[in-house]
């Protein structure tokens, strides 16, 4: 076979691959027939991108040994099949494809194990990557399918039919965009990598009336970090309770019941108890960042950059605290050791991530006990539960919905199908996850420590499965994914139970202040003192990577982009639809608010 034909018969492959699975895509966003146009002419344009490295061989061949051509041309042809394929995988799973956000749990330590990947997942990847090889083959020997480059006409024509399809699609999309047509915005999201192309205010100039409220995207300009915006003092703390705080990975407000997590239930009615808490993001990053520095998490990068401690933290080190912290995740990934931990040292991070979440959970569950029966006081631990995380493991004795999916793999499991034996795994797993806790309460209580210690018990952010169209968490900002447990206990504070609307926002400022440091929340936070008479929040802020959304007592304005594409960009606070003409003068008011101090904490 000539390298001619075979560069051919590699560029139909990659046509004809991006081309069926953006038309699966248009089908699954039930595309509108008007959109047609734009899907045919964005769809060849992107096709002609991926190729244009094979033409580039083309144009080359005679300066490479054959074989390299050929082999440059399989790679390039399986390279680009494989990424369109992994896309739509991934886009099934959680609603979005191949971004900055996955390239950073692929390339960050713990990443990929933070996604839920076992053995069962690499072995099917094995087995697809030879199914997908044999086909290859098969395809190059059997298939003629340079008859359609042949229909194509010379290089020059070519080129101009690709540049007209860019006007086209480039034009119908910046006008759509403008204008707030949904029906071709969304039948963008069907192409993977689609490259948007927005003319604002170029059709604004021409005096096209267009829609304004994407330019309220709700994210702060970023630059320095002014945090906190006190000047160096010292931070003395005057009563000196212990602290043990407790977050478990994506567990979401309703596994707080007597049936599912019958200790942990008990010890909230005994406590404090938020029933109206919502994390400060849709992921763990943000969760976690939010409930320690209580800034939106849209400061999350520049926090990072800057590798700046959070307040609480430095407050507890400045004042001797015995410090140690435990995950059953890893602290690189996210990057906690950069962040919320970054005045740490080595030895007081204990990071386990060797089999599954609820062995893992055991195994620290085990250590922190020993750490806080025999450290001296006073002393903060942190723990970081793994076990509700996906693929949702647990031993046999915390099976009490028997009805649950025996072998979840992400490759092979049609999710919507099998919804409720994957939520029963997540309900097994939250049963083990309830043992775990009751074994750090029940050692707190026998050893008399819990008299002298603040007891935090939180999750970083919720899960869905698919009440509202989704599974997981990182996509929506749905009640499932952002509502979460909160459970304070605070030594000589009687049982109380608080329905208001509260947020991970608030809790650096009601520690600090249990401490004994009176410093204005104003100064280092976006909350306030959850046990103080006066508090009433207006609003919660949840972020994830892209942006915010407010969350007020009726309605959830979403600003990220991300969100925004998978969902709508106003609804009411259980996820209800509405129209952005709906929105209250009150609601109204605290989105005013919120957009003019979102920045505040930037010099």
């Amino acid at each position: 076979m000539s390298n001619l034909l075979f560069i051919q018969r590699n560029a139909v492959l990659v046509i004809v691959t991006t081309f069926l699975f953006s038309l699966y895509g248009a089908y699954s966003h039930a595309a509108d027939l008007a959109t047609i146009p734009f899907f045919i002419t964005a769809t060849l344009f992107q096709a002609a991108l991926y190729c244009l490295p094979l033409y580039l061989l083309v144009k080359g061949e005679q300066y490479l040994p054959p074989l390299a051509v050929k082999i440059a041309s399989s790679v390039h042809a399986l390279t680009i099949v494989s990424l369109i394929l992994s896309n739509y995988k991934l886009y099934s799973l959680y609603g979005f494809y191949i971004n900055s956000f996955v390239i950073n749990i692929m390339t960050t330590p713990g990443g990929i194990e933070a996604l839920g990947a076992n053995a069962s997942t690499y072995k099917t990847l094995a087995m697809y990557a030879l199914l997908g090889l044999s086909v290859y083959a098969v395809y190059l020997r059997f298939i003629k399918s340079e008859y359609i480059i042949n229909l194509l006409p010379n290089a020059r024509i070519t080129g101009l039919l690709v540049f007209i399809c860019f006007l086209i699609h480039g034009f119908s999309y910046a006008a759509a965009n403008h204008k707030g047509d949904s029906d071709l915005l969304n039948t963008s999201k069907a192409i993977a990598w689609y490259i948007p192309i927005t003319a604002k205010s170029f059709l604004r100039d021409l005096g096209i009336e267009g829609r304004d409220d994407d330019d309220l995207d709700g994210s702060s300009k970023g630059g320095k970090v002014n945090y906190p915006k006190f000047a160096q003092q010292p931070l003395t703390i005057k009563t000196p309770y212990n602290i043990v705080w407790l977050v478990a990975e994506s567990w979401r407000f309703d596994m707080l019941s007597e049936r599912i997590m019958p200790a942990t239930y008990k010890f909230a009615n005994n406590n404090i108890h938020f029933t109206n808490h919502y994390s400060g993001g849709n992921g763990t990053r943000m969760g976690m960042f939010t409930q320690f520095y209580g800034l939106y998490g849209t400061y999350w990068f520049d926090i990072m950059r800057e590798r700046k401690s959070p307040l609480i933290l430095d407050a507890l080190i400045e004042n001797n605290y015995q410090m140690k912290a435990f995950t059953s995740a890893k602290f690189t990934y996210p990057e906690f050791d950069k962040t919320i931990f970054s005045r740490f040292s080595s030895d007081q991070l204990h990071s386990d991530s060797k089999g599954h979440g609820w062995q893992r959970d055991k195994r620290n569950t085990t250590k922190l006990i020993n750490y806080i029966e025999k450290t001296d006081e006073p002393f903060f631990t942190f723990m970081f539960f793994e076990s509700p995380h996906a693929n949702y493991y647990f031993p046999e004795e915390n099976i009490i919905e028997p009805d649950y999916l025996e072998n979840f793999d992400y490759l092979d499991t049609n999710i919507s199908k099998h919804i409720k034996g994957i939520k029963n795994r997540y309900i097994n797993s939250s049963n083990h996850l309830d043992t775990q806790i009751d074994r750090v309460l029940t050692s707190l209580k026998a050893s008399g420590k819990l008299d002298n210690t603040i007891v935090m018990i939180t999750g970083d952010h919720g899960e869905e499965f698919m009440e509202k169209g989704r599974w997981g968490h990182n996509s929506t900002f749905s009640e499932e994914q952002v509502r979460v447990p909160m459970i304070l206990h605070i030594p000589g504070q009687a049982a109380q139970q608080h329905d208001m609307l509260t947020s991970h926002l608030d809790i650096p400022a009601t520690l600090l202040h249990t401490l004994g440091i009176t410093i204005s929340p104003e100064q280092y936070s976006f909350g306030q003192n959850l046990l103080s008479e006066s508090y009433q929040r207006d609003f919660a802020v949840a972020s994830d990577w892209h942006g915010n959304a407010l969350i007020t007592p009726n309605i959830k304005y979403v600003m990220s982009s991300k969100a925004r594409r998978l969902g709508n960009n106003v609804t009411t606070i259980n996820d209800a639809p509405i129209e952005a003409s709906d929105i209250t003068a009150a609601d109204q008011s605290m989105l005013t608010q919120f957009i003019k101090s979102v920045g505040s904490f930037y010099q």
